[in-house]
């Protein structure tokens, strides 16, 4: 028996796919038309204030925030997308290092929670294996409000997921939310490989059936995080625009999005929100590969998908023979209806893209984006492939120039994302940093600060900015 989603049980959504509206991932490989989009003038996905002069709502979803959790550099650019002047800017991260109990016998987890301090819930990265939670200091963990709390549905079971708003060292409310899911709490740092990569190794949950279909931590923090956006919305009176996904961690969003928007969740709350992806490391070594089960969950595997893939005998042989068996049975018979088995979350943010369901797929330079595009050696061989074919459409890219952006004009504030300090253009039309910061300072006043070209008018200097690629 050859069993492929044609055969499993999928809901019929009866969508009218066009190049307005694009299929999912999942919707794909279930046999219907695989939409190829169109390429698009590039503009800069992340708006400076409208033409109309409207503010536009931003949710930055990444693994990490500086100021809060630092493990690698996107926190650092995940900082830098808090301050953009003219967009209302809410960020996401995962909870991780939550308080665990364990069956001190048998060695399982019996529990799985976040820390409670003082009857409020914390955040903290100190190793709570070597310090008490009753002996932190105040500068040893951040206060957290609750927004909302529910159960959401994950392959084959029912989880806890919860939002909390995060206090600052000040005790002031930020913008910045947290995610919590068990599978979060587990890992005690941000890109914590035991919980990553596959779950295969985190120790057995309680009760947890063998051979579960778990997927992957992050897999499961992009739906959440979709999951809890209207209680946001609602108790914050946050109308939001658009999301922009971080990083292989943040790869299933727009897939999740899409289906959301397939569904009809939550009354077309999802419908008019956009999403993109920014892929800051994409080379070989930075992008975590998973196994092809962890990856069917991920897509979205619905508890009558596992149950038929439970009761497949052929299934079952290829799980009893290796995991190299079962890889092979899955990309032939589940995935075959996609043009590659994608292994990682940045490969579906890719896929995402190309079939329309993500605006745009950038890198965090045109130089590094050019790379990527031209030597297969920086990225692992499908990434290079579909990268490559969305670059010379002009679908994927570096990040953008935000002069670049038709609504930004000489007399807004500016700051060019990922850079802590401004650019300085020579007058050989080169640029260089410049000493100081013009974060917050209109075009104009920058011109007036430094020397972008001498004897320039603010119209030149703005038309000569708009050519720098970085």
């Amino acid at each position: 028996m050859k069993v492929n989603f044609n055969t499993l049980s999928m809901p019929e959504y009866g969508i009218s796919y066009s190049r307005a509206y694009a299929p999912s991932i999942y919707n794909v490989n279930a046999g219907n038309d695989v939409f190829v989009r169109e390429c698009k003038k590039p503009a800069a996905i992340v708006s400076f204030g409208s033409a109309a002069g409207t503010e536009r709502t931003v949710l930055w979803l990444g693994a990490e925030i500086s100021d809060i959790k630092t493990k690698g550099g996107v926190a650092t650019v995940m900082h830098d997308y808090l301050d953009f002047p003219g967009t209302k800017n809410i960020m996401g991260i995962p909870y991780h290092n939550g308080y665990i109990t364990y069956d001190y016998i048998t060695g399982e987890i019996v529990d799985v929670g976040s820390i409670i301090k003082d009857n409020q819930p914390v955040y903290t990265n100190e190793n709570l294996k070597t310090v008490s939670i009753d002996n932190l200091k105040d500068n040893q963990f951040f206060k957290l409000e609750e927004i909302a709390s529910k159960e959401m549905m994950w392959s084959e079971e029912k989880v806890p997921i919860k939002l909390y708003q995060i206090f600052d060292k000040n005790g002031k409310a930020a913008p910045i939310y947290s995610v919590y899911t068990e599978r979060l709490a587990l890992m005690n740092e941000a890109y914590a490989d035991s919980s990553y990569s596959s779950g295969i190794e985190i120790k057995k949950i309680k009760g947890e059936q063998p051979r579960a279909f778990r997927g992957t931590a992050y897999g499961q923090f992009n739906k959440a995080a979709l999951e809890l956006l209207p209680e946001l919305a609602l108790k914050q009176g946050i109308k939001f625009d658009h999301i922009v996904a971080s990083d292989d961690q943040c790869g299933f969003l727009s897939e999740y999005l899409q289906q959301f928007r397939e569904y009809g969740a939550y009354e077309g709350f999802y419908n008019k929100i956009t999403s993109s992806h920014i892929g800051h490391n994409i080379g070989k070594g930075y992008v975590n590969g998973m196994s092809l089960r962890d990856m069917l969950v991920n897509l979205g595997l619905t508890i009558e998908d596992a149950k038929i893939l439970r009761e497949c005998p052929q299934y079952q042989a290829a799980v009893l023979a290796g995991p190299e068996e079962e890889g092979k049975w899955l990309a032939e018979n589940i995935f075959s209806g996609l043009e590659c088995a994608p292994s990682s979350a940045t490969e579906v943010a890719l896929l995402s893209t190309k079939y329309g369901t993500s605006q745009r797929f950038d890198v965090v330079s045109e130089l590094y984006a050019k790379a990527v595009a031209q030597n297969p050696r920086i990225a692992e061989l499908p990434i290079h492939k579909l990268f490559k074919e969305l670059y010379v459409t002009g679908i994927a890219g570096g990040i953008l120039n935000p002069l670049n952006d038709p609504s930004v004009a000489p007399d807004k504030p500016i700051k060019f994302p990922g850079f802590s300090k401004p650019l300085e253009i020579l007058a050989d039309g080169t640029a260089k940093f410049a000493e100081g910061d013009i974060t917050g300072k209109t075009i104009v006043e920058a011109f007036e600060t430094y020397n972008f070209k001498p004897d320039a008018t603010p119209e030149e200097a703005f038309e000569q900015m708009k050519s720098i690629k970085y």
